[in-house]
């Protein structure tokens, strides 16, 4: 297994008692998803169960055991057969580029294929300004009211609108092929991510998950936050590992953070749990100064740091505040808080998901205080009502509903398909559009082929050793987080899709230690043969 080949050894590779705990906690998390995809889901009733996938999991399962074989001799294949050397850095920007370039014509070709248009939260925000501020103001108002984090993309899908009006063109493929192109580059920078922690051998098993599982996923052809949000979490974490100083590593995160929140304020999680990983080795280094005196140029690199950060963080969220401002003139009383999410979280009814009736009971309240009072109390009343044995019940199926659908909840959301603009209709057949549901020659291939990825995605997680330090335990515990988020108020596998690439970054390692300890079994029985 590689070690960190690059980056501060000191800063990041050692581990703390914490980033031990993290690692482990993080296995046993993985593990536990793959019993309750295996184990669970076939007799368990969930909010958006695919029978299909649901059924056919052990199957699935053993499927997946092929994946890091493939990808151990595909690495192998390219590194002994072509002599790649992926360590220099000209070589591997190459490679780079030449991923991008295959994975956007490629990309290309399915939203030609099977592009269409679709309803729910997308309805409103590729709505045109002149009707969101016309014919819908009433309705307009009550959406960007109650859901105020829309605000900021919609006042890009707007001003792209706008622009492409301008053109004559429509602007919805435009906005699609962005998102494209967002999940594009965010796979591209997790590629220097995978090289930096994982070696060249790393990075060539991450590129081909990377451009078939995520890079051709069918949420690509949907214009929202979470194809775009992927660009956000990949370049924040692309500056925290790959960054050469402390500086441009603050000035990105923070950069990347603050504007990615506008869009998904899940986007944050990695910027937690970074601070929250530093706490124990800021404690060790004010030891160590105490001991041998105060590092000069390494505090006034910390002040900078830390002072860049500051501005940055200022002054993006005046910019993004005064775009939002400028996209609608929502009602801020109207506004859900947390307690809104958290009390459809508890909503058993409806399996912890989306509720109308939580909505409507939510938007009953005129002032927020109360309004989140009364969530709140609706919520303790749930709990109570569930007892210990209810509460687990629901996180049982809340984990199955964020975690065992390797389509991330593919067109589990309403008003799906609202006209199909395709045209080559073996791609159509391929992802299933057009139809809610998937069978054999429409959809159903595709979607058993994103579960056998997922579940082999899982696995590498959870036979990864642990190795990349407190960047490696930086990723891990944003996950964690996640999944407690997830568990805790709304669910939505949906939601994942944004974090998917760090999830296959964390399942490296251990397919590389998969495919190692393969071929050293192999190699013993031949030498025993011999």
């Amino acid at each position: 297994m590689s070690v960190i080949e690059n980056g501060s050894e000191r800063e990041f590779g050692r581990d703390t008692l914490l980033d031990r705990a993290v690692h482990m906690t993080f296995k046993v998390a993985a593990i536990g998803i793959v019993f309750l995809i295996v184990a669970v889901a076939p007799s368990v009733a969930y909010l958006c169960r695919k029978e299909w996938l649901a059924e056919g999991s052990w199957f699935m399962a053993a499927a997946s055991l092929l994946v890091p074989l493939a990808l151990g001799l595909f690495a192998a294949t390219v590194l002994r057969r072509f002599d790649v050397d992926l360590r220099d850095d000209r070589v591997f920007r190459r490679f780079v580029l030449g991923f991008v370039a295959v994975l956007f014509v490629c990309q290309a070709f399915v939203l030609i294929g099977a592009r269409f248009s679709t309803g729910w939260d997308v309805w409103w925000l590729t709505l045109p300004r002149a009707y969101t501020h016309g014919d819908y103001l009433s309705e307009s108002s009550v959406y960007f009211g109650g859901y105020p984090n829309q605000l900021f993309l919609y006042a890009l899908f707007s001003a792209a609108d706008m622009a492409c009006g301008a053109l004559g063109v429509s602007s919805y493929p435009v906005l699609v092929a962005v998102g494209c192109l967002c999940v594009t580059i965010a796979l591209a920078a997790c590629l220097y991510v995978a090289r930096e922690l994982w070696g060249p051998r790393g990075a060539l098993m991450f590129a081909p998950v990377a451009f078939v599982y995520l890079g051709l996923n069918g949420w690509i052809m949907v214009p929202y936050s979470d194809s775009i949000g992927m660009f956000f979490t990949s370049a924040i974490l692309c500056c925290y590992v790959c960054a050469r100083t402390p500086l441009r590593r603050a000035a990105g995160m923070t950069a990347f953070t603050v504007v990615g929140y506008m869009i998904k304020p899940t986007i944050v999680f990695l910027v937690f749990a970074v601070v929250l990983l530093m706490v124990p080795r800021a404690f060790r280094t004010l030891g160590e100064w105490r001991t041998n005196g105060l590092d000069g140029a390494k505090a006034r690199g910390v002040a900078a740091a830390a002072g860049a950060s500051v501005l940055f963080a200022v002054a993006l969220w005046c910019g993004c505040s005064a775009v939002k401002a400028w996209s609608f003139d929502a009602d801020p009383d109207r506004a859900f808080s947390m307690t809104h999410f958290l009390m459809m979280g508890a909503n058993d009814a409806a399996g912890g998901g989306y509720s109308l009736d939580d909505v409507e009971y939510s938007y009953s309240f005129d002032c927020p205080r109360d309004r989140s009072r009364a969530n709140i109390e609706r919520w303790v009343r749930r709990v109570q009502e569930m007892g210990p044995a209810g509460v687990a019940s629901l996180g049982l199926r809340k984990a199955l509903t964020n975690f065992s659908d390797g389509t991330f909840a593919w067109e589990c959301e309403g008003d799906f398909y609202l006209q199909q603009r395709g045209r080559i209709g073996v791609v159509q057949d391929w992802y299933g559009t057009g139809e809610v549901g998937a069978r054999r020659g429409s959809g159903l291939e595709y979607e058993v082929f994103c579960q056998v990825c997922w579940i082999a995605t899982l696995i590498g997680c959870a036979a990864a050793p642990r190795c990349g330090g407190g960047r490696r335990a930086a990723v891990q515990l944003s996950l964690l987080m996640l999944m407690v988020f997830l568990l805790v108020f709304e669910a939505r596998a949906r939601y994942v899709f944004l974090f998917a690439p760090y999830f296959v970054l964390l399942a490296v390692p251990g397919w590389m230690r998969i495919w190692d300890g393969v071929c050293m079994l192999v190699n013993r029985r031949l030498e025993g043969r011999c």
